[in-house]
């Protein structure tokens, strides 16, 4: 319950500017940021030959590490 007075009482003393702001990097920058790390999977190519061959080398390297 004291968390949420302290928290309360920050939150008057900040001006609207600063929360527009602090809105505006929670929401926007986020976004950006996670289409970003998204990009590079439209550019894998995991069709036909290509997914067999890097499915091939992954069995491969299971059987050498039980072995």
């Amino acid at each position: 319950m004291k968390i949420l007075q302290i928290w309360q009482s920050v939150a008057a003393l900040c001006p609207f500017k600063t929360k527009v702001l602090m809105l505006f990097f929670y929401t926007v920058v986020h976004g950006v940021m996670m289409f970003l790390a998204g990009v590079p999977f439209f550019f894998y190519k995991l069709t036909g030959k290509t997914k067999e061959d890097i499915h091939n080398a992954v069995l491969e390297q299971r059987k050498t590490m039980e072995n």
